[in-house]
């Protein structure tokens, strides 16, 4: 193949890889983040969305079931709106809180794989790892674009999110096995602070 003949290949792979991430940028609830993962995962086009089952898209980190189940049924119907406010009802108050939603949620996350990696699979017990996906939903929704929210609302919710962040961090940090009644307390916390989150996030 002759260099022109490259150039013009790879000229219109990046062509063809820009029009697949400007594809996803229209869809709700996916923000950066978010389609970087779900490219990873193999999930480029609308088309892959429509294709993959909403478990599988929500499986993806930091994509979680319930706006796996919003993103399916705004790709249901094409034509339907964004379901976020217009830029004139975008609070402007929100551009200074929304660095900080992106690190609590990063706190979030490192500390839910370390506690993870310090309790073995077989001696963790499965409600926690289902609090821990429910947290994950119930936060992704606010990781991504809460312009729809007030500075009240993120800033009530990222103290929420720091305060389970920590909660897990010295979970983890716990030097001793963490038996199954200590599991235990720590799942109803999480329940707790995980109801109180999605209040925060709903109110």
């Amino acid at each position: 193949m002759s260099k022109i003949e490259d150039a013009v290949s790879s000229n219109n792979a990046s062509k063809s890889e820009n029009q697949q991430k400007s594809e996803l940028e229209g869809v709700p609830y996916l923000g950066g983040t978010r389609r970087q993962a779900l490219a990873e995962a193999g999930l480029i086009t609308q088309d892959d969305l429509r294709r993959a089952t909403a478990e599988q898209i929500g499986g993806v980190k930091g994509v979680g079931m319930g706006n796996a189940a919003k993103i399916k049924a705004w790709l249901a119907v094409p034509s339907a709106p964004l379901p976020s406010a217009a830029p004139t009802d975008i609070d402007p108050g929100l551009a200074s809180v929304n660095q900080n939603v992106q690190d609590v949620f990063q706190k979030l996350n490192n500390a839910a794989v370390r506690l993870k990696d310090h309790i073995p699979a077989k001696a963790r017990d499965k409600a926690l790892d289902r609090q821990l996906d429910k947290l994950d939903s119930v936060a992704s929704e606010l990781a991504e674009g809460p312009d729809t929210l007030s500075v009240k609302q993120v800033q009530n919710a990222v103290k929420t999110l720091d305060k389970i962040a920590a909660l897990l961090q010295i979970a983890a940090d716990d030097t001793q096995k963490l038996s199954a009644k200590k599991q235990a307390a720590l799942i109803e916390e999480l329940r707790t602070r995980r109801k109180r989150l999605q209040k925060t996030l709903d109110d």
